[in-house]
């Protein structure tokens, strides 16, 4: 019996992959931008194991077959992610880090793609999935360097396309924040210490 390629298993784990290299390229788009503009600092908040992780870009790196594999290093990516959004927003990191677009990118990424189980045992970092609600593809962002490039649903194919879509659109656009994500309920907070600090 031949096995349907066009199975919506197959369609889902695509999906899976596309966010799971998201979330890896942006937290390695963000490292090289803090990088250049501030080598000396990077490295009193990150260890040479990050090396090995984000050293060359995700892509070219092979993501893991099994479910559950991937699952973890989605979760090492968005404790990774949420690190350093906490240490760029520290009190004691230069204000003006939190403003670099890779960083800019990655906060609104995370807000899309993770949020935090908070609760007297401690954070937990969660992938969001449908239980945690998703924005819609249409504001989805889906590069941490054109944050202006969405994907455009196309049903009838069951495939994505990306467009390029005016910042306006995304949802909480002009209500002060730089992108807002599905509204967090009242045991998720979408990333601790990264408010909108504005640099100096």
């Amino acid at each position: 019996m031949r096995q349907r390629t066009d199975s919506t298993h197959v369609l889902g784990r695509i999906r899976d992959l596309n966010r799971l290299e998201l979330a890896g390229e942006s937290v390695r788009a963000a490292l090289e931008a803090l990088a250049a503009a501030a080598p000396g600092w990077l490295a009193g908040v990150i260890d040479a194991s990050w090396q090995e992780v984000y050293g060359q870009r995700i892509d070219d790196f092979r993501l893991p077959d099994s479910k559950a594999k991937r699952a973890d290093l989605a979760v090492r990516y968005g404790r990774d992610g949420y690190h350093l959004l906490r240490q760029v927003h520290d009190p004691g990191a230069p204000g003006w880090l939190a403003g670099l677009p890779a960083v800019q990118a990655l906060r609104r990424i995370w807000i899309q793609q993770f949020c935090l189980d908070v609760s007297a045992g401690g954070e937990k970092v969660i992938w969001r999935g449908a239980e945690q609600g998703l924005p819609p593809a249409r504001s989805r962002l889906v590069s941490p360097y054109d944050t202006d490039a969405r994907h455009d649903r196309k049903t009838r194919q069951g495939l994505d396309r990306v467009q390029g879509a005016p910042v306006r659109d995304l949802p909480g656009a002009g209500r002060g924040r730089a992108a807002a994500g599905p509204e967090p309920d009242h045991q998720h907070r979408d990333h601790a210490g990264a408010g909108d600090r504005r640099g100096g």
